[in-house]
């Protein structure tokens, strides 16, 4: 009777971490995923895991320290939607109900090529060079390993200082990188 006790204690003790950590991200890894990934991917799951670099997100464009890629994670602060100057409409199908998120990240990239945003929770990524908002190239969204939730690709030039558009999240930070492929 007492070690049913001692074990419904643990059990309910730990339920609320657990709760936490499922809301933190919704998806379970699929080992079996995990295996099939590209080398490029891997790397960006790996990366994901690491600790990262906390930044603030602006509210609008202006001066910043312009980013580059790196397989460094940002741990970005985002601001409440209404307070950010968003120039890309986010595709939405359905408008998001109660608060959300966004933010700004001036980056630009050493050579011509293809690079990877890759963010941990639903969040709308847009680049941005100027007020345009680049096609992606590649889509690997909703993915079941590690910490990525979507990673998308763009086909971006050397000189030129892209805008990161982050929005559309639930929660006030964002875990993103930004890599070459």
């Amino acid at each position: 009777m007492r070690m049913s006790r001692a074990c419904l204690i643990v059990v309910l003790l730990g339920m609320p971490a657990l709760a936490l950590g499922q809301q933190q991200h919704p998806h379970q890894p699929d080992p079996a995923e995990c295996a099939t990934l590209p080398p490029d991917l891997k790397a960006v799951v790996a990366a994901m895991d690491a600790s990262g670099e906390k930044l603030d997100a602006l509210v609008k464009r202006g001066e910043m320290t312009v980013l580059s890629p790196a397989l460094q994670r940002l741990d970005v602060a985002l601001h409440p939607t209404g307070h950010v100057s968003l120039t890309a409409t986010p595709k939405t199908e359905k408008k998001a109900e109660g608060q959300t998120f966004a933010g700004l990240l001036a980056f630009s990239v050493p050579r011509d090529g293809d690079y990877r945003v890759s963010a941990d929770t639903t969040v709308w990524i847009d680049v941005l060079d100027g007020d345009r908002a680049l096609e992606r190239t590649k889509l690997n969204r909703r993915m079941q390993c590690g910490h990525v939730h979507k990673s998308l690709g763009f086909t971006l030039k050397a000189g030129v200082t892209y805008w990161l558009q982050l929005s559309g999240s639930r929660g006030q930070e964002a875990r993103v990188l930004i890599t070459s492929e």
